[in-house]
């Protein structure tokens, strides 16, 4: 039965996975290896044929309906609004061994309604793709939490959270600086504690050089045999929702699902309708 089970699972893999790449964009070829190009480039050479004006065989093959590829084109042109689901954006991720990354599958950024377009077009008065201090009005201290890179002015970097923002990624290196001065883990780093990580770097020492602020960063991490679920392992969690939900939540600007849900003690209970007009944040998946 087990054995079944397993055949069963793979088969469902096999033609998810394919129907998934099939839905996909084809990506860009890839250059030959190093040891491969000059043989590449001999036969990119043109033969007495092509040269003559006279279309190569292979060439001519590979027109029409002998393309490989070909019957699937018409199909890809009409389901495009399928690739875009997130399931087959994970099922596609996981049939190239992509893992779960961030920006893989359905792990993808968040979207808000409030961004910079929104903000500009109500406070931007010259147009000039950037928000002064006169142009935005409210508390103090309102001008400076959206002043993300403190610059003075409030542009369209200032909402940018993607993994190519220079934001993001400066905001990285400093957390991992800050994670290792912080011993208590209360997220604040005392003198006490950067005093303590000097000491760690500088080892007896009364300075110290990148290399040792390196090692103290990056320590030497323990070996692991370990490589991770296969992509039929991850397939079969996808199945049994371990992974998510096959259903999509609500989008921005869709409707909120109306719910009811009950305290841990179950003396009182909370919907959604209770909350109307007021700021609310709903949290979609399990908080482990």
């Amino acid at each position: 039965m087990h054995r079944a089970c397993s055949m069963v699972g793979a088969v469902a893999w096999y033609w998810a996975a394919s129907m998934a790449l099939a839905l996909s964009p084809p990506g860009e070829a890839q250059p030959p290896p190093a040891a491969g190009r000059a043989a590449a480039a001999t036969l990119a050479l043109p033969s007495p044929a092509t040269a003559a004006g006279e279309p190569a065989p292979t060439e001519a093959a590979g027109h029409g309906w002998l393309r490989p590829g070909w019957w699937l084109q018409p199909v890809r042109r009409r389901m495009q609004w399928l690739a875009q689901r997130e399931i087959v954006q994970l099922v596609a991720a996981l049939a190239r061994g992509d893992g779960l990354e961030p920006g893989k599958g359905w792990f993808q950024g968040s979207q808000t309604r409030l961004d910079w377009k929104w903000l500009a077009a109500k406070c931007d008065a010259d147009q000039n793709g950037a928000i002064s201090p006169e142009e935005l009005a409210g508390p103090d201290g309102f001008f400076e939490r959206l002043d993300r890179n403190r610059d003075g002015t409030i542009r369209a970097e200032d909402f940018d959270w993607s993994d190519s923002s220079p934001y993001v990624r400066e905001l990285a290196q400093a957390r991992l600086v800050f994670r290792r001065a912080d011993a208590s883990s209360n997220g604040r780093v005392s003198r006490q504690e950067w005093q303590e990580l000097f000491e760690r770097a500088a080892a007896g020492k009364e300075y110290i050089t990148p290399d040792d602020l390196r090692a103290v960063l990056f320590p030497p991490q323990p070996a692991s045999a370990d490589e991770g679920p296969s992509p039929l392992v991850l397939f079969k969690g996808f199945l049994t929702g371990e992974l998510g939900s096959v259903l999509e939540g609500p989008g921005v600007g869709d409707y909120a699902p109306q719910f009811e849900l009950y305290t841990y003690d179950g003396t009182e209970s909370y919907s959604l309708a209770r909350f109307l007009g007021r700021p609310v944040v709903l949290i979609f998946g399990s908080f482990t």
